[in-house]
């Protein structure tokens, strides 16, 4: 199966093989050269004929004649040149097009190298203390947890989670791997690399600590004020689907019935609260996607649905989480970034780590 980039490699060879053809086809023929040689033929013929000719026409005549010699044939000399500059053209043009294909293959296949994985966590997943699950919860809620975690739910602490992503930058999509550091509930640190022939091209650290929001990056590090910090606590909840537990074990957070598929799931943002709509899958019982409106930019204002899909669920520790996890803007209408995981990490000290720049 062809992948997005390969087809677009090949894309680009029909594209340069077209533009190299037409301007190949459109190059005039070489006539003006073929003119000269048949205006210089004509002179000779002129000139072999004349001296017969001119005895005639000399007795015939009863006044002196003269017969003015052919003009110097100039036209063949300035043609000449070019032609070779031309050909010349030609030769350039043909020993180009090979190398523009070659650079749009290195190219287009380079970035389409997925990096590594992180190096794993220093420290393994804690034993994990099981609770019983709340009751009252809306009839989706339950049904979610009964598929995920059975009767009971992990009590979570922290969360390490590392894996790879596709990332949208631009316009331009570079894979991606990243390792999401949670104090859950409270905290996190984003490390990104995104990268080309696997070699780091663009890194990000973020950081959402007390309630405020800090971005370093290869690219930009303004990022501050209200509907940031409210757009990283959004994040911060958003990406807890990995650590679903705590949506039912924070005595911070409360559900909200809706219908039979759908909840609305309340979080805290310092004294206030936020919310996201939560849609369960009818058959499954699982999260079938999370919605809430989210600051697109720093200006709180600009507000725009945020949209999280999750997708194909595997059991970690005895939790049932999703392996990807697709987040769009509804303006976008397609997917910026799908952060698929390779492991999680829970309940180990994290005190450092969530301060750290890089791993």
């Amino acid at each position: 199966m062809r992948t997005p980039r390969l087809t677009a490699a090949l894309l680009i060879i029909l594209l340069v093989m077209g533009l190299g053809g037409s301007a190949a086809a459109q190059t005039p023929p070489e006539t003006p050269q073929a003119t000269g040689v048949a205006a210089s033929g004509a002179n000779l013929v002129r000139e072999q004929l004349a001296p017969h000719d001119a005895k005639p026409i000399a007795k015939a005549s009863t006044q002196n004649t003269e017969v003015s010699p052919a003009p110097p044939d100039t036209h063949s000399k300035l043609t000449a040149p070019l032609s070779i500059a031309t050909t010349g053209a030609n030769a350039l043009r043909e020993a180009l097009v090979p190398l523009i294909i070659l650079g749009a293959l290195v190219a287009v296949l380079g970035v389409d190298i997925k990096p590594g994985r992180f190096p794993p966590y220093s420290q393994p997943t804690s034993p994990l203390e099981q609770v019983p699950l709340p009751e009252n919860l809306p009839e989706p809620v339950t049904r979610f947890y009964q598929a995920v975690s059975g009767d009971t739910v992990p009590l979570i602490h922290s969360a390490v989670i590392d894996g790879t992503a596709p990332t949208r930058l631009n316009g331009f999509t570079l894979h991606s791997r990243f390792r999401f550091t949670h104090q859950a509930g409270r905290s996190y640190h984003h490390y990104i690399e995104s990268t080309a022939f696997r070699r780091t091209v663009f890194r990000v650290n973020e950081w959402y600590l007390n309630g405020r929001v800090r971005l370093e990056s290869s690219k930009d590090n303004a990022l501050d004020g209200a509907g940031a910090d409210r757009a990283a606590n959004l994040g911060l909840w958003g990406e807890s689907l990995w650590l679903s537990p705590i949506y039912v074990t924070d005595p911070r957070v409360r559900w909200q019935a809706i219908d039979e598929h759908s909840a609305r799931l309340i979080v805290p943002f310092g004294a206030a609260k936020d919310s996201f709509t939560v849609y369960f899958d009818a058959r499954t019982g699982l999260i079938e996607r999370m919605e809430t409106l989210r600051s697109k930019t720093i200006s709180p204002d600009k507000m725009v649905r945020w949209i999280l899909i999750p997708g194909k669920w595997q059991r970690f520790h005895g939790l049932l989480i999703p392996t990807s996890i697709a987040v769009m803007w509804e303006d976008e209408g397609t997917p910026w970034a799908i952060f698929r995981i390779n492991d999680v990490t829970y309940n180990a000290d994290v005190a450092e780590s969530i301060h750290a720049r890089g791993l």
